[in-house]
């Protein structure tokens, strides 16, 4: 999608498309967050036991979701943060090395700390204001342009 959306805008990229994308993408996931205990209440009304093949596979094609959206993220961040002049691999491993901290460091703290503290639907709702602010970050900075670092 990252290099599509490069290419329409020439050379240097069309950074306000690439940029749409993104929070197109991030809204999506600020949804899902949203959705997701809901989902798990439907799911558990009847008990465990009682949980369709049906409600099953719903939940297995909404976590795939999610995967795909937050993977297509990452070739469009790239672009988004990619400096002029700058090698893509740069710009790419410093991404990726940010994004195995942040994934640690949130593993242990949802788990080890959240979870245990507030509960799944407090949880849900503390992610769902995390990927929000970051939607807002992302909707708001400013684009690079050729020949400006910041």
């Amino acid at each position: 999608m990252a290099t599509w959306l490069r290419g329409r805008g020439g050379r240097g990229g069309n950074g306000r498309a690439i940029r749409a994308a993104f929070v197109g993408l991030e809204a999506g996931l600020v949804i899902y967050l949203a959705a997701f205990p809901i989902a798990l209440g439907l799911m558990n009304a009847r008990g465990a036991a009682h949980v369709s093949a049906g409600t099953r596979i719903a939940l297995l094609v909404l976590n795939a979701g999610a995967g795909g959206l937050v993977g297509m993220q990452f070739p469009l961040a790239n672009a988004l943060q990619r400096r002029p002049g700058a090698a893509a691999g740069e710009t790419a491993g410093t991404l990726y090395a940010a994004d195995l901290v942040g994934a640690c460091l949130g593993a242990v703290w949802v788990s080890m700390a959240l979870l245990p503290a507030v509960g799944l639907l407090a949880t849900c709702m503390v992610l769902v204001v995390l990927k929000a602010g970051s939607l807002a970050l992302v909707a708001t900075m400013p684009l690079r342009t050729r020949g400006t670092a910041a």
